[in-house]
Order: C-alpha cells, then sequence, then structure tokens
C-alpha cells in the first residue's frame, strides 16, 4: 500500500503555485503510464509519456480550458494477436491521465517519438494582466 503525502501532487500540478498549494482533493494515485514533468523556464513546461509499443493513433490528448485540464487517453485499437506471449512486460492497457493546468496554460504542440509522447505547455498571460510599470510624475 501507497502512503501519499501533500508533495506528492505537486507532479500533477503544472504551470502555476498559487493551485499547487490549493490543491488538496488527493484521488487514488494512477501509477500508469509513467511521465516527467519538466519546467524549461518560468514560462514554459513539457511533460513526458513513457508509451513503449503504442501508436500514436490509439492516443488522444484533450486540453479542457474550462477545467483546466489537460487529459491523455490511451485506448489501443483491436488487434488479433498470434504471438503467445511467454511474458508480457510492455503494457498495452488502456488509461487515462489527467494534469490539473493553471489559469492560462496553453497546449503548444505534441508530438509522438520513439515511444515517448511529449506535450509541451506555455503560460501566455494576457496583455491586459501583466503587470505594467507606473510612472511617478
Amino acid at each position: 500500500m501507497n502512503t501519499l503525502a501533500l508533495s506528492d501532487f505537486n507532479n500533477f500540478l503544472v504551470g502555476f503555485d498559487r493551485l499547487q498549494r490549493s490543491f488538496l482533493n488527493g484521488s487514488s494515485q494512477v501509477e500508469y503510464p509513467r511521465f516527467n514533468l519538466v519546467k524549461i523556464n518560468d514560462d514554459e513546461y513539457k511533460i513526458e509519456v513513457a508509451l513503449a509499443g503504442w501508436n500514436k493513433k490509439d492516443i488522444e490528448i484533450v486540453h479542457s480550458r474550462t477545467d483546466a485540464k489537460l487529459t491523455i487517453k490511451g485506448k489501443k485499437q483491436s488487434s488479433d494477436e498470434k504471438d503467445s506471449y511467454l511474458h508480457k512486460g510492455i503494457s498495452g492497457k488502456s488509461f487515462i491521465r489527467d494534469f490539473a493546468l493553471a489559469e492560462h496554460v496553453v497546449v503548444e504542440n505534441a508530438e509522438f517519438t520513439d515511444g515517448l509522447l511529449t506535450v509541451s505547455l506555455k503560460v501566455e498571460i494576457p496583455k491586459e494582466q501583466q503587470p505594467t510599470s507606473i510612472k511617478i510624475n
């Protein structure tokens, strides 16, 4: 049995600190598929998801701006397995992996190369909400 600490949930929060502090609704942690969360700089992040044996046509990425959520789903197309596996260590089971995104985080692009799905994210704060310097007269 795994025990979870609040710090474990930081792995699922991308691009913001305010919501990290207030994120408390912890459900059971999903272990598959494995992923990396990479901070490139203060405004750019990427999520790398290990999907060995998958094909990009079996993967769906949905960014719900109303829920501030990024969902990565995988469902293999049915195939006639002619091989008889003695051991099957590369999982092909369906999955859904959700990531909570901060306000103004947008998905720039997604690439799938050599079994690694990379989703690039960027913080884009509208100009009217960016801080401005006030000139003192």
